[in-house]
């Protein structure tokens, strides 16, 4: 997988501003609740 480029980064960053969230991964990361919660989500 390539990485992407700070512009890359930038720009997709800016992306997601105008989005709305539908699920916040916290400190602690992907938990089993949190999969499950945006596989019924999406």
């Amino acid at each position: 997988m390539k990485k992407l480029t700070n512009n890359q980064k930038k720009f997709l960053r800016a992306r997601g501003h105008t989005l709305k969230s539908i699920v916040m991964v916290g400190q602690h990361g992907l938990s089993e609740a949190v999969l499950a919660e945006l596989e019924s989500t999406m």
